[in-house]
């Protein structure tokens, strides 16, 4: 890209900025605010209504009653929050009937918020803390700069007008510019826990690459013999997809990659295409065979537990399989035929006789014996309870202190994939504290009543849309409390609407930020930003249609779900 071309992006992503900062909702003023909740039980609507303080801190709680006939309505609360991003208002409610708790349906309990100038924010309650029901109001601090930096980020990241890094390092930087957070808070991301999975994995792969273990372990994973450069395709794609059903799906990624680079740089006859197909191949069925059981990503534990707490409904390891194995096995044939038909190559015999030294040197037996040890933790994290990033960190050392791996081994790592995550968490730390997150998908409460199967396409992209700016763990942490009780007013099964969401929140192909397999393969330098766009997009699009549509019905054949 040229140099005045940059310029000329850069200068209308601030014009963007500017537009977007005038138009972006206004904020939520310090100031008295007006609670009032209503809730209809059997025929009778109750209401109550109470007040707190934007503005100022103020621990001591709030307890107001109410006795309606036989009813007896309690509402708390905090008496007051700052006026500062990252700050929200738990709204609790309980009712008793002579004495006893009533069980209350979240459709029909309704909180509205009206702010000093008589704007009213409708909020709903969304889970369950013993005998109460909970409602958040997260005030709107900084929306204005959010929105801003919202659009700047993203007209950059998909022109790649400066590189994907300095972009994530922009973002930290406008982040503490415009107050939206502290310089601790705007930088912590970029060390979090799947950052430095992420790095710890990178270290394991160099080593692995570094003395040719990989070689043997792709001589293991893909017999020997010939095979047409489809099947490999396919065989990359159901390897990565089985082993990201066990092991989480950035541990999966950063797994398979040395080993399919093994393969792919021992060809005779290269094809710049068919190593694109192939590495995509890995973020494509890392991030979906993750959603096959609850294991491989951390958005199907989400949904399963907001489903158990707010509702009593209990999702088991073998329940979610029914849920997850048709998505997989309609998406992941999905991916394979997009590859091929955005990265055509010959289908030509390859030849999988992978070359390799026919004895182990000792550096080989320990970046492979490193890998299994590690692995094997990654695996058993429930008995010994060490995080997944720490122990990426124990491999890295180990390879360390036995000589496998050397400090300049550092710098061949891919730091800029580092960092593009980093920002992308950093980035998704102010849409939620500011509260323009929330805002966005409070808004989908606002649907008019559409035929259930486009209602849960909307979500769906909502989902996607979010998760490209957020990662998919923030989308469904954010989104699923919300949908539950969108799905109870719309009168549809909360289950296909949530269940779907953090299934579509996995199937986020767009942006290296999206998901971590995604930034993983983007890291080895061999797929552009606008091929991983213009591919992730379509595979995106495609797949939540088929998941509204195809899987929808398969779960309504199957039972387990109510349209």
């Amino acid at each position: 890209m040229k140099r005045e071309t940059r310029i000329a992006i850069c200068l209308f992503a601030l014009l963007l900025m500017a537009i977007l900062y005038h138009v972006a909702p206004e904020d939520n003023k310090p100031g008295e605010y007006k609670i009032k909740v209503y809730a209809e039980v059997d025929s009778e609507i109750l209401t109550i209504s109470s007040v707190f303080r934007l503005g100022k801190l103020d621990y001591s709680q709030i307890s107001v009653r109410e006795e309606v006939k036989d009813y007896t309505v309690i509402l708390e609360h905090q008496r007051g929050i700052p006026h500062s991003p990252g700050n929200r208002l738990a709204i609790y409610l309980k009712i008793l009937k002579n004495g006893e708790t009533v069980r209350l349906s979240l459709e029909n309990i309704k909180a509205e918020i009206e702010d000093p100038t008589g704007r009213i924010f409708r909020i709903p309650f969304s889970k369950k803390s013993g005998d109460y029901v909970v409602a958040e109001f997260v005030p709107l601090i900084k929306m204005r700069e959010a929105t801003a930096l919202l659009g700047l980020v993203a007209v950059l990241w998909f022109t790649e007008a400066i590189p994907l890094s300095v972009t994530a390092l922009v973002i930290a930087v406008f982040e503490v510019l415009l107050g939206l957070l502290s310089a601790r808070e705007a930088l912590t991301p970029f060390f979090s826990p799947v950052v430095v999975l992420i790095m710890g994995g990178l270290l394991i792969a160099r080593a692995l690459n570094k003395h040719g273990a990989d070689r043997y372990l792709a001589r293991l994973m893909f017999r020997s013999g010939a095979a047409s450069r489809n099947t490999f395709l396919l065989l990359v794609l159901l390897a990565t997809a089985f082993l990201s059903f066990w092991l989480p799906n950035t541990v999966t990624a950063v797994i398979m990659l040395p080993i399919v680079l093994g393969v792919l740089d021992g060809l005779k006859k290269k094809n710049t295409n068919f190593e694109k197909a192939v590495l995509l191949a890995i973020a494509y069925a890392a991030n979906t065979g993750g959603i096959g059981t609850m294991v491989g990503t951390t958005t199907p534990p989400i949904a399963v537990e907001l489903l158990n707490t707010i509702l009593g409904l209990k999702i088991t390891f073998t329940d979610w399989l029914l849920y997850g194995l048709p998505a997989v096995f309609v998406i992941l044939p999905l991916c394979w035929l997009l590859l091929k038909l955005f990265y055509r190559f010959p289908n030509e015999p390859i030849n999988l006789d992978i070359r390799a030294d026919s004895m182990l040197s000792k550096d080989q037996k320990l970046a492979m014996l490193g890998l299994a040890f590690t692995a094997f933790l990654w695996l058993t994290e429930k008995i010994h309870g060490i995080p997944n990033s720490i122990v990426a960190l124990i491999g890295a050392i180990l390879l360390f202190l036995t000589g496998t791996l050397e400090v300049k081994d550092f710098k061949e790592i891919d730091w800029s994939v580092i960092i593009l995550l980093g920002g992308g968490l950093s980035l998704g730390e102010a849409l939620v504290k500011t509260g323009l997150a929330h805002f966005i998908a409070f808004k989908m409460g606002e649907l008019p009543p559409l035929h259930p199967l486009l209602l849960l396409l909307i979500t769906n992209e909502v989902s996607i849309f979010v998760t490209t700016f957020l990662s998919n763990t923030a989308a469904a942490a954010i989104l699923s409390p919300i949908y539950i009780p969108l799905a109870i007013a719309l009168k549809m099964d909360p289950r296909l609407v949530v269940i779907q969401a953090a299934i579509t929140s996995s199937t986020d192909f767009i942006l290296p930020v999206g998901t971590p397999p995604n930034a993983v393969v983007y890291g080895t330098g061999r797929i552009s930003l606008k091929e991983m766009i213009k591919t992730g997009l379509t595979a995106s699009m495609i797949s939540t249609v088929l998941l509204t549509t195809v899987v929808t019905s398969i779960w309504a054949a199957m039972g387990i779900i109510a349209l």
